[in-house]
């Protein structure tokens, strides 16, 4: 009878301690609110992990802090590459370009991760003669 009731008291710990430590486990990986920026400027570096994947240093005016600033946005499979309205890839983005875009701020425990969702490679306009 003792045994019995040492099992449903070790049971009853087990279950317990599954709940605490799923409720700390979730309650630990929690991420706040992702946002979505965009800006303008020019390419300062490219460093490639593979033809689809690396990292991307952008110059630009932050409106925020007034000035000229780079930033290194992260280049993932799922990032989207267009030249001329049409799709490009992570091959055609070369340092002293201008680009376009849209990144996305991950806040995750109090750590920030850029990843590139768009870039748009500005091309040069055509003069008109005249």
């Amino acid at each position: 009878m003792s045994v019995r009731r040492f099992m449903g008291r070790k049971t009853t710990w087990g279950l317990a301690g599954i709940v605490i430590g799923l409720h700390l486990f979730v309650g630990c990986s929690k991420k706040e609110s992702d946002e979505l920026i965009t800006l303008k400027g020019r390419i300062e570096k490219v460093r490639r992990s593979t033809d689809s994947t690396g990292e991307l240093t952008v110059r630009f005016f932050s409106d925020k802090q007034n000035k000229e600033i780079s930033g290194t946005a992260l280049i993932t499979p799922e990032t989207r590459i267009e030249k001329n309205g049409g799709p490009a890839s992570f091959q055609d983005l070369q340092e002293g370009t201008l680009v376009q875009g849209q990144v996305r701020v991950e806040k995750d425990a109090g750590l920030s991760k850029f990843k590139a969702v768009l870039i748009q490679i500005e091309s040069p306009k055509a003069s008109s003669g005249g």
